[in-house]
């Protein structure tokens, strides 16, 4: 499927800046060829190649998958953990409530947006277990684990349609969920149509001018077939500014990993022997690699 651009509408053309094309690209293969790559981080990895639109320098891919296909490939997937440890995790999500929090929110009923197994809604129940959070994930194989998360007033759903229909909340989140969304702009929609005047946004995605994605090339993990697009700190804001929102703040994040996992991650980019991750120590980091959030109001 061919796209114009998810931020300005512009439509692509041959002589637009690409930014990064696999060795092998996606568009050379057939989607019964590409559903070996959906998932996990391999040297000979495939994407949709990325290119800068002229008109307002959004990174996005021209072609990309029709929306029956990524139905089948998102219905039923692993979780996103990546087999990195749970605990950590949970300080990663814990950072991002406490970015929730200093920006100033203060609600009792959230919207998690690709919530997967819902460590974001924990991590906000547990400062406040009063709080209502309902959930929108298209991977039904971790519904039951993230009503676990919601705890029995939470709903889930697989799309905006589940929800009720005069359901609105005081904020709407999502982890590293926009980049994943082919229809960005009517995303955006629906969340101004469900977030209360005043409410606010928080999303974390990854930085496509970060240094990690300078020093990593192609390499880079977040190319790859399950982002149509990327952003950075200016096009982030501007999404939202666009639509309406104020006193929007883009800022840094940070992840915590072990440097076993990061060991591990790395050789399944350069097609080294797993084994040699193992002898890696498993010493937790805080790192600051290269994900950013924005976090918004909506007008009163």
């Amino acid at each position: 499927m061919s796209r114009r651009c998810p931020q300005c509408g512009s439509e692509g053309t041959g002589d637009q800046q690409v930014v990064s094309a696999a060795r092998n690209t996606a568009e050379s293969l057939d989607f019964n060829e590409l559903r070996n790559y959906w998932r996990g981080f391999r040297s000979d990895s495939t994407f949709f190649t990325y290119v800068r639109c002229q008109s307002c320098e959004f990174v996005y891919c021209v072609n990309y998958f029709t929306d029956d296909q990524l139905n089948e490939l998102y219905s039923f997937m692993p979780d996103n953990t990546n087999d990195e440890d749970l605990d950590l995790l949970r300080k990663t999500q814990g950072g991002y409530q406490r970015q929730i929090v200093s920006y100033g929110f203060s609600g009792t009923r959230i919207l998690d947006v690709g919530a997967d197994i819902g460590l974001l809604a924990e991590a906000i129940r547990r400062r406040d277990s009063s709080v209502v959070v309902d959930a929108i994930e298209p991977n039904k194989g971790v519904h039951e684990t993230l009503q676990v998360a919601l705890g029995s007033l939470g709903h889930v759903t697989d799309s905006w349609t589940g929800l009720a229909p005069d359901a609105r909340y005081d904020l709407i989140a999502g982890i590293h969920v926009l980049d994943h969304l082919i229809d960005l702009k009517g995303a955006v929609r629906e969340m101004v149509g469900r977030i209360r005047p005043g409410g606010h946004i928080y999303f974390v995605t990854h930085n496509e001018r970060s240094l990690m994605r300078r020093l990593l090339g192609r390499r880079w993990p977040p190319f790859c077939l399950q982002h149509p697009h990327l952003f950075d700190h200016r096009t982030l804001k501007k999404v939202f500014e666009d639509a309406g929102f104020i006193d929007v703040r883009v800022r840094r994040t940070t992840n915590h990993f072990s440097l076993r996992h990061i060991a591990r991650v790395a050789t399944q980019l350069l097609g080294l022997p797993p084994r040699m991750a193992t002898v890696v120590p498993p010493i937790a980091l805080p790192l600051k690699l290269g994900n950013i959030s924005v976090q918004g109001r909506r007008r009163g």
